[in-house]
């Protein structure tokens, strides 16, 4: 099965955490950053945000 597109993104990010790469407060890419280094659109970018945070890894702050 081909896996979606923000996958890309999301396995880097979700190992980062996991490593301690990623902590707490850290923030994460913006959208603009992570289409642009994985070529994604912006759907596809809020999409792997979402998938972050109802697996509970992130958390998300308007207008930050």
């Amino acid at each position: 099965m081909k896996p979606f597109k923000y996958e890309v993104f999301t396995t880097i990010i979700e190992q980062q955490i996991r490593n301690g790469i990623l902590q707490g407060k850290d923030k994460l890419p913006s959208i603009r950053e992570i289409k642009e280094k994985y070529k994604l659109s912006t759907s596809s970018v809020q999409s792997g945000f979402e998938y972050l945070m109802i697996k509970g890894l992130v958390t998300s702050t308007p207008r930050s």
